[in-house]
Parts: C-alpha cells; structure tokens; sequence
C-alpha cells in the first residue's frame, strides 16, 4: 500500500495581512495531483489541518474543495488528525456518518484507546492510529492517573496512554500524531522559548518503537528523526523569515510492503509565491529589478529610518511582508542599560514590578507561564 503523508496545512493563515488563500489552493492541488500520479490508497494528514479553531467560510470551503477532490474524485482515502491549531471538536463533527463512506476518517481529541483505522492490502491489514494534538493534563484525567509529586509531561503521557493500547507488533502499524519529538531540528516556527521546553515538552523518539512507520506533524521544517521512518513531513509553505533560507518543502510518500518491507522517498512541493529575504541599503534596493511574484523581508542597513519606505519600495516589490533596520536596531539595543536580556517571564514579571511595585503572586505567575505556552503552540 502507498500513502502520501502531510501536515500543517494551516488553511485560512495569513502572512503579515496577506491573504494565503490562493497559495494554500496552489500547493493543495499539488498534493492532489500527486496522489493520482503516484496512486496512493491514502493520504494522512498530521494535524493543524485550519490556521485557527474557528476556520472562516473561505477556510472551510478550500478544504472541502482539497476532499472532494481526493475522496469523490479519486476514491482515495483520507485520514486525519487535529492539531494544536484546530478545534478537534468542530473538526471531527459528524465523523461517524462521514466515515461510514470508507473514504475519510478523523480523530478530533485523545481518548482512551487510540482511534484505529484498519486498511488491508495484498499483504494483509495495516493498522494505522490517529492520535491528535494533546495536553498531559487531559492524558492524566483521562486515564485517571495520579502522577504524585514529579512532574508530568508529554513524554510520560504518551508513554501511559501507549501502555494501554493493545498494538499486535506482528501486523504493520502506523501511528499519527502531532508534537514535539526530541531531536528535532527546528524550523524557526518554534521561536522564543523552545530552549525552555527542549527535553520536557519533547517525547523521547523510543516511544515510537512498536511502529512500522511514524507519521508526525507539528514541525514545519520537513525531516526524519534516527530512521527515515519516524518523520515530519513538514508543512506545505512557508510562513516565517526564518524559514526562508530553509529546506524546500515535500510531501512523503511511503511504501509499505510485507511487515520490515518500507520505502520512503518525497516529492517537492511549489509554492505559489516564494518566500525571500534581501538586505542592503534603501537605495540599492531600489535598483532592484521588479518583483511582483515573491513575499518579501527587507532588512535596509540605513543608519536613519527612511520615511515613506514602504510606499516607495512597494514599487520594486509589490509583496513586501516586512521591513525592519538592523543597524537603527543595534543602536537602540546598544544603548539599553546592561541586564535586560531576560527570559520573557522574566522580562513581564520586571515590567508588572516596576510598574505596581509588587511581585507577581503564584497564580499570576502559573498565568504567565500558561499564556506564554499557548503563544508558542499559536507560534507554529
């Protein structure tokens, strides 16, 4: 059996005001176009299907259009998982009549007992496990589990709510899901306080050994993780200037023989309007030949803010995402006083002291550290 894996979709995001509509549509078609090519049974799709957990109008019809297109078109199979980014509950309404199509299948919140979708070939059944999105919070009630003093987190979760699933290690198993497995290279979604979460929030890629294959989603950056079978496909497009100067992007194809018999090779996915970066001063840039087909980072190296930049280089570039001033920049954080370079729970509970002379309390400080969490789940 052959199976497309992708993920991150992010369907309804914008760059910066830009509207990702037609570039989504762009590299959707793509994956549709190479599932025919490559005739695949199936294709997973490993979490933040939507940008947000309230999809536009838009959003959900640029999805509607991407599986009618795979299930009615083409009769191939789609599974699917939610994402940090997606409500499992709007996601997976009215998944019991959907599924009884045989076409589409989704796992909208953990439960239990993993969800598992049987599909059989010429080989024999293939048992694939949709797991979406989660907090150790919600594994801990759940299961009903008291962790005690220590902490608990995903990687001890998984570890609980594998323990319990019956996985029968002669068949073939494939298990989707989205988080943050340890190792991986990031993408530069993952921004401010990744370091702060590198080894605890991470699920030690072990926990992945009774599966053939490993369909992960959640990291933009495509790659494997210690075997080309434990992998992020990585999301379609790319969305931050730290991505720019990044691998291309893929979708995974995956080739699954007799149990031991896998084969992985990817196929490049185009985008609609590239993502780049150029730096040099206001005027060099505006010797630019025109570029009307590319989202563009503009770093001037100016001494002095120009006024109206925008406005006169919107002429050279016509998608200009951002502008920033690394010199002005480096001369403003050279005449900060010593000392600011702070975590950023550090740095808010310095700005709320200087501002009302008192300390955060316990609870505001536990609220600092949620919002800060959900900002860099919103960060990917």
């Amino acid at each position: 059996m052959k199976v497309l894996h992708t993920a991150d979709l992010h369907i309804g995001k914008t760059i910066e005001g830009w509207d990702l509509t037609e570039d989504t549509r762009f590299v959707l078609d793509q994956v549709c176009r190479i599932a025919e090519e490559e005739k695949v049974q199936a294709v997973l799709l490993s979490g933040d299907i939507f940008d947000r957990s309230v999809p536009s109008e838009q959003a959900l019809m640029v999805y509607g259009e991407f599986l009618t297109w795979l299930c009615l078109k083409d009769s191939i199979k789609v599974l699917a998982i939610a994402g940090n980014h997606d409500s499992g509950i709007r996601l997976a309404s009215n998944s019991e009549l959907i599924e009884a199509s045989g076409l589409y299948y989704v796992a909208g919140a953990v439960q239990p007992e993993i969800k598992k979708v049987v599909l059989t070939d010429e080989y024999g059944p293939i048992n694939f496990y949709l797991l979406p999105f989660f907090m150790p919070s919600e594994i801990k009630s759940i299961l009903n589990i008291d962790p005690g003093n220590g902490g608990y987190n995903d990687d001890r979760a998984l570890a609980d709510l594998l323990a319990r699933q019956t996985i029968d290690t002669s068949e073939r198993n494939v298990l989707m899901a989205h988080l943050f497995a340890a190792g991986f290279s990031r993408s530069g979604s993952e921004s401010f306080s990744m370091a702060a979460v590198a080894g605890v929030e991470n699920v030690g890629i072990d926990r992945f050994d009774v599966f053939d294959y490993v369909a992960l989603g959640h990291i933009h950056r495509p790659q494997y993780l210690k075997r080309e079978t434990l992998r992020y496909a990585g999301s379609l497009l790319k969305y931050k200037i730290s991505e720019c100067s990044g691998p291309e992007r893929s979708v995974s194809l995956v080739e699954l023989g007799a149990k031991g018999d896998i084969q992985v090779s990817t196929r490049p996915i185009k985008p609609l309007h590239p993502l780049i970066e150029l730096t040099g001063s206001f005027a060099d840039l505006c010797q630019q030949p025109r570029d009307d087909d590319s989202f563009v980072f503009l770093h001037l190296t100016d001494p002095t803010y120009i006024p109206n930049a925008r406005g006169a280089l919107a002429t050279h570039f016509s998608r200009i995402v951002s502008i920033d001033y690394p010199n002005v920049q480096m001369q403003i954080r050279n005449s900060r006083p010593a000392g600011n370079n702070l975590a950023p729970a550090d740095l808010i509970k310095s700005f709320y002291k200087e501002q009302t002379k008192k300390e955060l309390d316990a609870e505001q400080t536990a609220e600092v550290d949620s919002i800060l969490k959900e900002l860099l789940e919103e960060a990917k």
